[in-house]
C-alpha cells in the first residue's frame, strides 16, 4: 500500500517550473539613411596648389509623410496630431446650450463682457457653428466694437451657406456696422 500512495504522490508531484523560453525582440532596427556615394575626383585634384575637395552636402532630413523637410524645421513630432473635425457629442451640446442661455441671461442684464465671454467658451467647443458667432458679432456691436462685429459677422456668413434667416440678419449686422463706422453700405 505504500507503494501504490508513493505512486499517486508521484503522479500529482508538480514538477519544478522550467525556465522560460529566451523572448526574441521581435522589433526591426531601423534602417540608416543611406551614405552619398563618393563623387567622382575632378580634374586637377590632387595636384599641387588645388584645394581639397568639399565635403559632400548631406541631404534635407525626410519626414514620412511630408517629404524632404527643410532645415529650420522642427521633427515632425513637434508639430503635433491632426486636428479633427468629430461632430460635437451630446455633453458638448448641453454645454453650448447652457453658455448661450448664460450669454442671453447677461446680454438681457446688460452685461455685454459676460455674454461674450459665455459666446467664446461655447466656440471653443464648436468653432464652426454661425449662430455662435453671429450672436458674439451681436454682442461686439451692441459693445461699439463695431469692426470687431463686423470681421465675426464675416465669418459667420462664411460658414452658413444655407440657412437663409441667419444669413439675411447676418448681413443686415454687417450692413449696420459699416454704416456706424461710417462706410457708405448698399445703394446708399
Amino acid at each position: 500500500m505504500a507503494a501504490a500512495i508513493a505512486g499517486l504522490l508521484a503522479g500529482c508531484a508538480i514538477a519544478p517550473p522550467s525556465a522560460p523560453p529566451p523572448v526574441r525582440d521581435l522589433t526591426l532596427p531601423l534602417p540608416r539613411p543611406a551614405e552619398p556615394p563618393p563623387r567622382p575626383a575632378e580634374p586637377g585634384a590632387g595636384q599641387a596648389g588645388s584645394s581639397p575637395p568639399s565635403p559632400a552636402a548631406s541631404p534635407p532630413e525626410r519626414s514620412r509623410v511630408y517629404g524632404p523637410r527643410p532645415a529650420s524645421a522642427p521633427p515632425s513630432r513637434a508639430y503635433g496630431p491632426r486636428p479633427t473635425s468629430a461632430p460635437p457629442s451630446r455633453a458638448d451640446t448641453a454645454a453650448v446650450a447652457a453658455l448661450l442661455e448664460g450669454a442671453r441671461v447677461a446680454e438681457e442684464a446688460g452685461q455685454y463682457g459676460r455674454a461674450a465671454a459665455s459666446l467664446e467658451r461655447a466656440l471653443k467647443i464648436e468653432p464652426r457653428n454661425p449662430r455662435l458667432w453671429y450672436r458674439l458679432a451681436a454682442v461686439r456691436y451692441r459693445q461699439g466694437r463695431l469692426a470687431a462685429a463686423e470681421s465675426l459677422a464675416l465669418r459667420s456668413l462664411s460658414l452658413a451657406p444655407h440657412d437663409p434667416d441667419l444669413d439675411a440678419r447676418t448681413r443686415r449686422l454687417v450692413a449696420a456696422a459699416r454704416r456706424a463706422r461710417g462706410e457708405r453700405v448698399g445703394r446708399e
